[in-house]
Order: structure tokens, then C-alpha cells, then sequence
């Protein structure tokens, strides 16, 4: 995984010489439902030109972005499992082995530049609306609310012009 062993600084082209090795870890896809670490043994380079601004600089390689906590394949499954299922960032995180700031970090510019691609919407001629059936749950007057993928029971069902779960009509105010 690295580099031939004659490199020219990135900044003047002159020859560089080793500067060591340093282990890089990075989350990667899980295997078997074990999240995978992979450790890269990273070069360094000093330049020894002396009117260059770079002293040392190290090697780069399409596995990871410098500095980045997961590999480039496992920020693009990360993104394609946003896109493609209904899961939760912490889900991923926990499937990666990261916590979930990791894995936001990770994946937000992707996304970001995804839904900015002027093209992203090219061949869209209608929007669809997916129906959901709400109904409150608890005592009255909660506010807490569920999703109902199905249809409501018919005893649960309200009477017209009633609010579903309340008992109460809209703007009826005052005991019956």
C-alpha cells in the first residue's frame, strides 16, 4: 500500500527523503458483523531543498482522506445505507465500531455535495407523498403520537369533524 520508494516533494518536485513511519487508524466495513480497524503504516518525507516552504509532508492514499477516522469505502456504504434504507446515523456507528459523531462528521460534506449537484433532480417530472395514519396514544390532551402503518381499528376511528384520539370536536370547546 505504499508509495514507490523515490518521491518528489509535492511543492518543488525535489527529491524526498524517508522521514519514518507513523500507524493510522481507520474504521473500516464490517466483516461477519464485526467492525473491521484498518492500520496503515503512513509515510513521512522531509524535503531538504532549502528554498522550499515544505519541510515534510507524508504520503497520501485513496483508502482514507488525510486526518479522516474511516476509510473511503465505509463513508460511501455509510451514505448509501442513508439513502437506500431507514436506518439512523447511530445505527451505522454502532455497526462501524465509531461513535455517532464520527460517523456525521464523516459523511455530512459527502451529503452535502450530493443534494448541491445541480443534476441530482434531472429527469424528475413528479413528486410522490407517502400516506401515514396518525393516532394519539395515552390519556387525552398528551400530545404523544404514534405511526400507524396500518389502518386505524373502526373503534378507533373517529366520528366526523373529531379530532382521532381526543374525543373532542374541533374548536368545541367545553364539557359535553
Amino acid at each position: 500500500m505504499t508509495v514507490p520508494l523515490v518521491v518528489g516533494c509535492p511543492s518543488c518536485g525535489v527529491l524526498a527523503v524517508g522521514h519514518g513511519r507513523v500507524p493510522v487508524l481507520s474504521h473500516d466495513l464490517p466483516c461477519a458483523g464485526v467492525p473491521v480497524r484498518v492500520v496503515w503504516s503512513k509515510r513521512h518525507y522531509r524535503c531538504h531543498e532549502d528554498v522550499c516552504e515544505v519541510r515534510t509532508f507524508s504520503e497520501v492514499h485513496e483508502l482514507a482522506a488525510p486526518r479522516a477516522k474511516l476509510t473511503t469505502r465505509a463513508i460511501a456504504w455509510a451514505v448509501a445505507q442513508l439513502r437506500s434504507h431507514d436506518i439512523a446515523v447511530s445505527a451505522l456507528a454502532e455497526t462501524l465500531g465509531v461513535a455517532w459523531n464520527t460517523v456525521w462528521n464523516a459523511i455530512a460534506p459527502v451529503i452535502r455535495g450530493q443534494v448541491a449537484a445541480e443534476d441530482r433532480l434531472a429527469g424528475v417530472n413528479a413528486l410522490g407523498v407517502d400516506e401515514h395514519v396518525w393516532r394519539h396514544v395515552g390519556p387525552p390532551g398528551t400530545g404523544l403520537v404514534t405511526s400507524d402503518r396500518g389502518p386505524l381499528p373502526r373503534r378507533a376511528r373517529p366520528a366526523p369533524g373529531e379530532v382521532a384520539g381526543s374525543g373532542a370536536r374541533p374548536h368545541g370547546g367545553g364539557l359535553r
